[in-house]
């Protein structure tokens, strides 16, 4: 096995633990809206240990394969912006 094939391997392996993670994570949200009736507060710190758990893989998933995973941000929408030839009708 040539090292490029190797590296291949490794991250295959890595983004395959990525998505048993996120399979985990949705578990434990499903779980944390359970909870909530129960406890609000152990729902919270469930919700917050989430959020560092998803921070981490975002990172993770940035550094090895240059994945960008946006955060949304709220706020209110600028306006939209048409090219000149969309507003004449000249699509082409």
């Amino acid at each position: 096995m040539t090292p490029k094939e190797r590296e291949m391997e490794i991250r295959l392996d890595i983004l395959g633990s990525l998505a048993r993670s996120q399979h985990a994570l949705a578990d434990m949200l499903e779980g944390i809206a359970a909870l909530t009736l129960e406890s609000p507060e152990a729902a919270e710190q469930v919700r917050r240990q989430a959020e560092v758990l998803v921070r981490h893989q975002a990172v993770l998933a940035e550094k090895l394969y240059g994945i960008r995973i946006s955060r949304l941000v709220k706020g209110k929408p600028g306006r939209v912006w048409l090219s000149a030839k969309v507003k004449r009708g000249r699509l082409k």
